[in-house]
């Protein structure tokens, strides 16, 4: 039973949000305890180039940063069916070379 219980104390959950709750305002519902989770707009993925998109990826991480339950970079809602795959590419790029700050 104490495991159990000291399992339950520890059990985080993952919010994800749309572009149009910004993400500072997740983090202070949100973060103290919980992962932040989206933001991208997932129209961009199809409207902007690779470049916009890395760029707008490594924004969202650095805002992401200030969350101490964490963040995790992903579309606000689902990733669009048609979008180019170097779009995707350019999510994980922004990732890898933004993304870790452990």
């Amino acid at each position: 039973m104490k495991l159990l219980v000291s399992i339950i104390f520890f059990v985080k959950y993952v919010w994800l949000f749309g572009p149009e709750t910004p993400i500072k305002n997740q983090i202070d519902a949100f973060g103290d305890y919980d992962v932040i989770c989206g933001n991208i707009n997932p129209p961009l993925f199809l409207n902007s180039t690779y470049e916009e998109v890395l760029e707008l990826c490594r924004e969202n991480i650095e805002e992401g940063i200030d969350s101490p339950g964490g963040y995790i970079l992903a579309p606000g809602c689902e990733f669009p069916l048609d979008a180019p795959p170097i779009k995707v590419m350019a999510m994980m790029d922004a990732a890898e070379m933004y993304g870790s700050y452990i």
